[in-house]
C-alpha cells in the first residue's frame, strides 16, 4: 500500500510540474505593450505569397488591454500552444481578403485577459506589412457547439473567441466570442520574399 501510495504522489507531481510549465510557457508568448517593438514590428514586416500552417502570419494588438498576441496559422491543438491561432476555411479568410477574419486562442492562457475588453474598444492586427484597425462591435457568450459564430460575411470583420468562463476547470461549457468591424486599414512599403 505505501508504494502504491508514493507512486500516486510522484505522478501527481510529474503531472502538475508538467502542466504548470505548459501553462507559463503559454501565458509567456503573450506580451505586454512596448510602443517602440509595435513600431519597429510595422516595418519589419515582409509579404508571402503563401503560409504553412502553424508559421506565425500575424500580430494581434489590444491597446486597452496593452497586449501583443503572436497570430500563427490554423487552430489546431499544438498550433493554440505556442499563440493565437487563426482560423482559415471556405467560410472565413486572410485579413487581405475581403470577409470575416476568425482568431481563436485558450482562455486559460493566451486569450485570459479578454474578459476586460469592451464594446468600442480597438483590436490592431498587424500582417503582410499592412495594419489593420478594428473596432469592437458586439461581445456574447453561446453555446460550445454553436458554429454560427464562424460564417461568411460580406465585409471586413474579425472574431475573436476563446472558451467560457474564464476560470472553469475542465472544457468549458461556453464559449466567449468579440466581432469588430474594420475601420481603417494602413499599408506599408514592404518587399515581397
Amino acid at each position: 500500500m505505501k508504494h502504491i501510495g508514493a507512486m500516486l504522489l510522484i505522478i501527481g507531481i510529474i503531472l502538475t510540474t508538467y502542466c504548470s510549465y505548459t501553462w507559463i510557457h503559454q501565458r509567456n508568448v503573450v506580451s505586454h505593450f512596448n510602443k517602440n517593438e509595435l513600431e519597429e514590428q510595422d516595418l519589419k514586416v515582409y509579404k508571402k505569397t503563401s503560409f504553412k500552417k502553424g508559421e506565425q502570419i500575424a500580430k494581434l494588438f489590444i491597446p486597452s488591454i496593452k497586449r501583443t498576441y503572436p497570430v500563427f496559422l490554423g487552430t489546431e491543438p499544438d498550433i493554440l500552444k505556442k499563440g493565437a491561432g487563426m482560423y482559415k476555411s471556405r467560410w472565413t479568410t486572410l485579413p487581405s481578403e475581403k470577409g470575416h477574419t476568425v482568431i481563436s486562442g485558450h482562455r486559460d492562457t493566451v486569450f485570459r485577459d479578454l474578459r476586460h475588453v469592451k464594446k468600442g474598444s480597438m483590436l490592431v492586427l498587424f500582417f503582410q506589412g499592412e495594419q489593420y484597425k478594428y473596432k469592437v462591435q458586439k461581445i456574447w457568450i453561446t453555446d460550445k457547439d454553436n458554429r454560427g459564430v464562424i460564417t461568411r460575411k460580406d465585409h471586413s470583420v474579425l472574431t475573436l473567441t476563446t472558451c467560457y468562463p474564464f476560470y472553469y476547470i475542465g472544457n468549458a461549457p461556453k464559449r466567449y466570442v468579440i466581432e469588430a468591424t474594420l475601420q481603417k486599414l494602413t499599408k506599408y512599403s514592404v518587399k515581397a520574399y
